[in-house]
């Protein structure tokens, strides 16, 4: 992935990389999709074992991500930026949605709009700031969680 995106990979480059079949490959995956769902998946597992903090707590898992350096080739394809972020949607609704409609008083609906506009925009800046966690990403998280705290309490 750090050489080319996800679109322009092929099974058998995939296939020479691991030093395995084409055979091997197909008795564990039907397509290159499945294994990118096992990535995504493996990333999501790992980020939800690893937030302990509560303050972090409405920050979708790209954020958490960010602290695995061997999934940023992963996050950094603008092929499948849309693709993750549908993902991780997917992995973290039940978990989000329930917070934000009982702390806030949110509909459903509302919860799920603002969680994709957390996700999104999270995604968006993680991705701008190369995943990197630096004082810049310090300084924006900081800022984001006053953001999010300031607008939960307002609503």
């Amino acid at each position: 992935m750090s050489e080319k995106t996800f679109d322009k990979l092929t099974v058998s480059q995939l296939c020479k990389q691991a030093d395995l079949t084409r055979t091997t490959f197909y008795v564990h995956y039907n397509n290159l999709t499945d294994v990118l769902d096992s990535v995504i998946e493996d990333a999501l597992e790992i980020a939800a074992t690893t937030d302990s903090d509560n303050d972090t707590a409405f920050f979708p898992a790209c954020q958490r991500i960010a602290d695995m350096p061997k999934y940023r080739s992963l996050f950094m394809d603008e092929t499948l930026s849309g693709y993750i972020v549908k993902k991780m949607f997917q992995y973290e609704k039940n978990i989000l949605m329930p917070q934000l409609m009982n702390d806030s008083h949110l509909s459903k609906t509302e919860a799920e709009l603002l969680f994709r506009f957390l996700l999104n925009g999270s995604f968006s800046v993680n991705k701008e700031l190369g995943w990197d966690k630096n004082d810049t990403w310090y300084n924006f998280q900081n800022l984001l969680l006053k953001f999010i705290r300031g607008g939960l309490r307002s609503i």
